[in-house]
């Protein structure tokens, strides 16, 4: 049976959830280990509860229905003992009630009292906890109080909450435990919670902790919304209602991992918060916006909507057509797709239009050749490489952003790319907040290809390159909308559809989404098979012709969103954008102007049904 196993049934016999079947199974696991009695008695100790053979009732009911805070010796004797009590029942209730005062001799009582802040476990090589004036040494079972500093030097130890919270603290790790937050420090956002946690016990306590430095990897029992746990670093607050998660605080950087859960992390000193779901993660750092994001590498999951495994592409260049021939990016919508009306109040392609943006503002790419000097991706704010790869000496210098950029480093050779984000160029190398990187023969969506899109799909892709305006572009093209256009609220109660997969948005930024309509991150907006593009004012050849022979052959799917910018004279802001590596010389405003054209033909495809051949 796993450790997780065990410690679900221990929390369910604490909270008097346990029923009959759980009960058997936990009963069958105390009488096989030593290790589970252990663990079974540190549990119940710190809810003032014990193995007391005497409250033996031999005449109760069998247990059928979960029982509120019975004794292991209660749950033996209910279960060995049926409603019709055989000859020899009475025989096996003594054996039983034996080895359940057997187990009460072998454990050692621990006297934590049950309304206890915190108390240390699994020390390991010399921890010191500093309390008021003193210093004295972190023992096995020690007691915490506000106020604990705790500092972990070589070692390690786990500090556990009086709800079974567990923190186990890593090397070079300082902890403080703190009074419990008071007033409006409490607020969790509900409206846009996912935790659907269970009410707590009232009275538990709820301290509030510091994390000075190092690391610390956190099991969070569930906790009622309205009382997270709530930890801070001197960059961070994260407020948790029950997770898995690891936490690091470095000097420069906050960064949170999840496993599984749901936690809120807001920016100490910045307008900026997320909540980070397992496979999440989030990075606050100085004077900036927190960075979140999907850890990766992840399994891909083989789900019905998932992609096949790459296909053979023969000697196909994916420094320029990135991604597998069946990716979703490179397949054709089918003959048998489904079209419906884009449904959003707020996004009006017929008024507003679309637009091209340069690929070199917002998105620019770079190849890099083998013959390029060697040079490394570092961290900005985390100690941290994350590749050495061939670096163009040109790549990056200008950048409308002024010393910083985001971009893509494709290495040639290598069909890999590296997403940059608030990068800039130090000597031969590039320093960058974030690096993600993805492998251009892969599917090209989460998991197995990230991005820091709203989306989660790569920056590269949907991108027109370098040539495609005038020969064609033989792939589905990625699409910015206005933010109140998508809907937050689509089929899962999310703003993502498939192969959108969710992330962590600032909470901010999904309050300017609306409320209703069916486009979201991840809609593949097309014009349909029936309509003549030749007929729709752009001629039939030149860049808009091939944009609107694109959108009716692959399609375009949404990826990121933007706000609404304040009104400027007879300007309208266009409410849909591609992205291009524009030709020199090319005429922006004529392309915008036929573009608006084609974005009024747009539909919502429904159902996509594969096209045979690429």
């Amino acid at each position: 049976m796993s450790a997780a196993r065990l410690t679900s049934l221990l929390e369910a016999y604490v909270d008097g959830r346990l029923t009959a079947q759980d009960a058997a199974e936990l009963e069958r696991l105390l009488l096989a280990s030593e290790s589970a009695r252990r663990q079974f008695w540190e549990e119940t100790a710190l809810h003032g509860l014990t193995l007391e053979a005497a409250q033996l009732k031999w005449s109760a009911p069998p247990a059928v229905a979960p029982r509120s805070r019975q004794s292991v010796a209660e749950i033996l004797g209910a279960l060995f003992r049926p409603c019709w009590r055989p000859a020899w029942a009475g025989g096996l209730a003594v054996a039983v009630a034996l080895v359940v005062v057997a187990l009460s001799l072998w454990l050692p009582r621990r006297d934590v009292a049950p309304t206890a802040f915190a108390r240390l476990v699994d020390v390991r090589e010399p921890v010191m906890v500093s309390r008021g004036d003193g210093e004295l040494q972190g023992s096995e079972n020690l007691e915490l109080r506000p106020g604990d500093f705790i500092h972990v030097a070589n070692g390690a130890a786990t500090v556990v909450l009086a709800d079974r919270t567990r923190l186990e603290l890593l090397a070079r790790t300082e902890l403080r435990i703190g009074d419990e937050p008071r007033g409006g420090d409490l607020v969790w956002s509900p409206g846009f919670s996912r935790s659907g946690a269970r009410p707590g016990k009232a009275g538990t306590p709820n301290p509030e902790l510091l994390l000075v430095t190092g690391r610390l990897a956190a099991r969070v029992a569930k906790r009622p919304a309205d009382r997270p746990l709530t930890i801070r670093t001197p960059l961070a607050v994260a407020r948790v209602i029950g997770t898995e998660f690891t936490l690091d605080a470095a000097p420069r950087a906050t960064r949170i991992e999840v496993s599984e859960g749901l936690v809120k992390m807001a920016h100490a000193s910045v307008d900026s918060a997320v909540e980070v779901a397992g496979g999440e993660f989030a990075v606050a750092m100085p004077g900036s916006e927190l960075l979140a994001g999907l850890q990766a590498p992840l399994p891909v999951e083989r789900t019905s909507k998932s992609v096949p495994p790459p296909a053979a592409d023969g000697d196909r260049d994916y420094t320029r057509h990135p991604f597998a021939a069946n990716s979703p990016w490179n397949r054709r919508i089918g003959p048998g797709a489904a079209y419906a009306d884009v449904q959003s109040p707020a996004l009006d392609l017929a008024r507003h239009g679309a637009v091209v943006l340069p690929a070199s503002h917002d998105r620019p790419v770079v190849i890099a050749r083998p013959g390029d000097p060697q040079g490394r991706i570092v961290g900005r704010y985390e100690e941290k490489m994350f590749a050495t790869a061939p670096i163009p000496v040109s790549a990056f210098h200008d950048s409308p952003h002024g010393d910083w950029f985001n971009g893509t480093l494709i290495i040639a050779g290598r069909a890999v790319a590296y997403e940059l984000f608030g990068a800039r160029r130090r000597d031969g190398d590039i320093e960058v907040s974030l690096c993600v990187a993805n492998d251009l023969r892969g599917a090209g969506v989460p998991p197995s290809a990230c991005g820091q899109t709203f989306s989660g799909l790569p920056l590269v892709a949907g991108l027109m390159r370098a040539g495609e305006l005038e020969r064609g572009i033989p792939h589905a093209l990625a699409a910015a909308a206005l933010h109140a256009g998508l809907s937050r609220r689509g089929p899962d109660g999310q703003p993502f559809v498939w192969p959108a997969r969710h992330m962590p948005i600032e909470l901010k930024k999904i309050e300017m989404l609306g409320a209703t309509g069916n486009v979201c991150y991840g809609t593949l907006l097309a014009i349909p098979r029936d309509v003549d593009i030749s007929q729709l004012g752009v001629g039939n050849s030149g860049p808009a012709f091939k944009i609107a022979r694109a959108l009716q052959d692959y399609g375009a799917y949404v990826t990121h969103s933007y706000p609404a910018a304040p009104a400027q004279g007879d300007w309208v802001q266009p409410h849909l954008q591609f992205f291009a590596e524009l030709p020199e010389g090319a005429d922006f405003q004529k392309l915008a102007a036929e573009v608006s054209k084609l974005a009024r033909h747009l539909k919502v495809v429904t159902n996509n049904e594969p096209a045979t051949g690429k």
